[in-house]
């Protein structure tokens, strides 16, 4: 476990940044983790009244650079920039924040809000949109509720170890439970137990693989 509340004062850093600065850019992966990760932004910023515009990237490349700086005068990078930070230095200037999770640059930025930097494993402990839970939730107390898209953010990016949640994902997920936001149960790991017909779950399913079943429409049928 990382040291949490080194965590927490880069967040505060970033909190008071965002409250002294408007007309904001906010970009962000365009996986789970970094759309569940870049919601809990937008709305985090719709709640303090400041103005933004947001774009779902792939990843930050050169030729995007003009895009990017036509999205407002604060940037806010979210799921990547970790490991772009020499290249966002070189356009960007200071003006902008990350909020990452993945293994960053050995360049110094200050406001640059990465688990890793205080040593939490952003592989299995917290993803980008626990990281943004985070950041709202110290911006504004009312951002409790967003804690279910943190949850979902995490197992999205397959963060979730034998059916649970460790490190802060856990963390949130407690907490998310003690404020009536999110329940907790056991459940089948079956991907359309609600949407599709039982033949076409069991068919599909690799997590786990049935033997006999998984990819085998007749024997699934009998």
């Amino acid at each position: 476990m990382g040291e949490y509340n080194e965590l927490i004062q880069r967040v505060k850093e970033c909190n008071e940044w965002v409250k002294a600065n408007d007309n904001f850019g906010v970009l962000y992966n365009y996986d789970c983790d970094g759309i569940t990760a870049g919601s809990i932004v937008c709305k985090s910023l719709t709640r303090e009244g400041k103005k933004f515009n947001s774009l779902a990237l792939k990843q930050i490349y050169s030729d995007t650079v003009d895009e990017i700086k036509g999205l407002g005068e604060n940037l806010i990078f979210v799921d990547f920039g970790s490991g772009q930070l020499e290249m966002l230095q070189k356009h960007f200037g200071k003006d902008f924040m990350v909020i990452d999770h993945h293994q960053p640059e050995t360049v110094e930025h200050p406001l640059h809000y990465n688990s890793m930097l205080c040593g939490f494993d952003g592989g299995r402990e917290i993803s980008s949109s626990g990281s943004s839970y985070l950041f709202a939730r110290e911006l504004n107390k009312l951002n409790k509720d967003l804690c279910a898209l943190a949850i979902v953010g995490a197992t999205g990016d397959m963060q979730e170890q034998k059916g649970k949640l460790i490190g802060l994902n856990e963390k949130i997920l407690e907490e998310g439970i003690q404020n009536g936001f999110v329940e907790k149960k056991t459940d089948l790991r079956l991907y359309g137990r609600i949407s599709r017909p039982l033949t076409q779950f069991l068919m599909f399913s690799t997590s786990p693989i049935i033997p006999h079943l998984t990819g085998n429409e007749a024997n699934c049928v009998n």
